[in-house]
């Protein structure tokens, strides 16, 4: 890790920091990863599978989709860090902060769990299928029931609001 920071700050190139990347996490990114200016993967729901550069299958998109229900739950991503390679490694190796933690909504404990255990590191430890998800997930206790109106101010205070199309003629 300090390798890496010294490498960055003084300007290395992608090569060098993915090869950093590489000794920190024990394994190349997968080759499809979007990658940033330093050649590093940029994506703020990349599986641990895939960062590993390991054979991935439904379950790397229920990691994903645990990600995607974390952010809706608590406005943030799961991992942030200083660095692509910082974001990286949390993915691969530390455990996330249960939803309810950062959220401004009540988050029943069995919707923290399921979204968790959406997020393991292994992949046969989250939920199988989306059939297996969705299920679970009806399963899960709902003190208030959302309206139209809380959804409508849910994503107005998550969301840019779009700037006006116009047509030239």
């Amino acid at each position: 890790m300090v390798a890496y920071a010294a490498q960055s700050r003084a300007g290395g190139d992608p090569l060098t920091d993915r090869r950093l990347l590489e000794a920190e996490i024990g394994a190349s990114p997968a080759d499809s990863t979007p990658v940033s200016r330093q050649g590093l993967p940029e994506d703020p729901y990349l599986s641990p599978e895939s960062a590993l550069g390991e054979p991935v299958d439904q379950r790397t998109d229920i990691y994903a989709l645990g990600c995607v229900a974390y952010w809706m739950l608590t406005g943030r991503y799961v991992f942030t860090g200083n660095s692509p390679m910082q974001i990286v490694a949390r993915h691969v190796n530390m455990a996330p902060a249960p939803p309810s933690t950062h959220s401004a909504f009540d988050v029943s404990p069995g919707l923290d769990q399921l979204v968790l255990s959406c997020l393991n590191k292994k992949p046969s430890d989250r939920p199988t299928t989306a059939r297996e998800l969705c299920e679970r997930l009806g399963e899960c206790d709902v003190e208030t029931a959302w309206t139209r109106e809380d959804a409508r101010a849910w994503w107005e205070t998550r969301m840019e609001p779009e700037s006006a199309v116009t047509f030239d003629d």
